[in-house]
């Protein structure tokens, strides 16, 4: 496989604290890209980043692989987008049950 060469990026990124959340990745490199070297349709990927809880543990291995990073750390990544995706939702929530009043 012919890695794409922005994967080299993401690792530095994370280290100078430009990458602070698993969906931050995706300035660097483009979704398709990932999509495509994991075997995904990109509308697939779409949604799980949509809702990131829907990525396997496989999935982050995957990724963590092709970005050159440890498993631990694309975790502490993904756990980042997952609490504020579960803040967003609530506050969505939150919004459209006072909408609702």
């Amino acid at each position: 496989m012919n890695r794409d060469p922005r994967y080299s990026v993401i690792r530095s990124m994370y280290e100078k604290g430009n990458i602070q959340s698993f969906t931050d990745i995706f300035i660097y490199i483009k979704k398709t890209v990932v999509a495509k070297d994991m075997g995904m349709r990109v509308d697939k990927f779409n949604k799980f980043l949509n809702k990131i809880e829907a990525f396997t543990l496989e999935h982050i291995d995957r990724i963590a692989f092709l970005c050159d990073m440890d498993l631990d750390v694309m975790i502490q990544l993904w756990r980042k987008e997952y609490r504020k995706q579960k803040e967003v939702r609530k506050l969505n929530m939150t919004e459209s049950s006072f909408i609702k009043k």
